[in-house]
């Protein structure tokens, strides 16, 4: 996994920037959908601009292995990123931008499946 680890709430979006533009994939969706998010303390404090505090969120290896259950390339999204510390040490970053765009697809999807399944029981219930 390659790439630069960074955040931000706000990037381009505009159309004109952008090519192969596709509606998101089930197999993405599936993945991200089976991730469980967490809430923890940085085990190191210089990572954690929360002074110690519980942070909430989701592993990167868990996304890893989320997507490779799902036969999806981590490397092919730039959800997950690993990035180097000056003393060599490397470390997985999470996307949050992205994780949670998929992750609300997967949540759109689920509410359209619960809402079919709750038309289809009225209809058998108005039957009876």
């Amino acid at each position: 996994l390659k790439g630069t680890w960074y955040g931000s709430l706000s990037g381009s979006s505009d159309r004109r920037l952008k090519k192969n533009i596709e509606d998101l994939g089930d197999k993405i969706i599936s993945a991200i959908g089976k991730v469980d998010l967490k809430q923890f303390i940085f085990d190191y404090p210089e990572k954690s601009k929360n002074n110690g505090k519980i942070e909430l969120g989701a592993i990167a290896q868990d996304v890893i292995s989320a997507m490779i259950s799902e036969d999806v390339n981590p490397d092919d999204y730039g959800i997950v990123s690993k990035y180097q510390e000056p003393s060599g040490e490397s470390y997985f970053g999470l996307n949050y931008t992205e994780f949670l765009v998929a992750r609300n697809a997967y949540l759109e999807k689920r509410l359209d499946e619960l809402e079919e399944r709750i038309a289809r029981l009225e209809a058998i219930i108005l039957q009876q």
